[in-house]
């Protein structure tokens, strides 16, 4: 696996831009949302191998319908496959925290976007809507739940500093996204998880 730059996630971001500008105008005004990179694209961390690579977003909802959790996610993903049928990019798959939407050329992955829905909850803290997918269909029940909090991770994180430091946390998190590549999918860490790990080994 090897770190793309900066630069060459650029066409990744600026298309990201497109999907979520020509969200915002189909869903109209009973709704207001925004979104964020987020994970190691956010980070400029992000690695590319035989299995492509992908770019976290989460989008976040200021104001929605009042619409059940599971018709929220339907409606984000039926209005997400109406643009980016266009693009060359599969239908999005409904995962258990994420849609996800793929390039792929002759059944191989290029690149991938995960999309996560979220919001606020009265004490202000963030929720990701989950399908638990514990139908038979696999497809349920929908529900927000709370977000496992960030700060610790943000507060090592931006202890890092200095080249030699950066340098050993791309290592270890190249190391350890590596690692995973002989396990099924179903088996790896998210690659947050990892994230969190390196971050954690290189500031000990």
């Amino acid at each position: 696996m090897e770190y793309l730059s900066k630069n060459e996630t650029k066409v990744n971001r600026q298309e990201f831009k497109n999907f979520f500008d020509k969200l915002t105008k189909k869903l109209g005004n009973e709704w207001s949302i925004s979104y964020r990179l987020v994970g190691s694209a956010k980070r400029n961390l992000v690695l590319v191998g035989n299995e492509g690579y992908d770019l976290d977003y989460h989008i976040y909802l200021q104001k929605s319908p009042n619409l059940s959790d599971k018709d929220i996610k339907l409606k984000f993903k039926s209005e997400l496959d109406n643009i980016i049928e266009t693009y060359n990019l599969t239908p999005c798959e409904d995962s258990t925290h994420v849609l996800t939407t793929k390039r792929l050329e002759n059944k191989k992955l290029i690149y991938a976007y995960d999309v996560a829905i979220m919001r606020k909850n009265k004490n202000d803290e963030y929720l990701i809507l989950k399908n638990e997918k514990t139908d038979n269909n696999g497809n349920g029940p929908y529900h927000f739940v709370e977000v496992p909090k960030a700060s610790d991770f943000a507060n090592k994180y931006n202890m890092i500093s200095g080249v030699e430091q950066w340098k050993k946390l791309r290592s270890i998190y190249k190391g350890k996204r590596e690692s995973q590549q002989s396990l099924s999918k179903d088996l790896r860490k998210h690659s947050f998880s990892l994230l969190i790990e390196a971050v954690n080994e290189t500031i000990d």
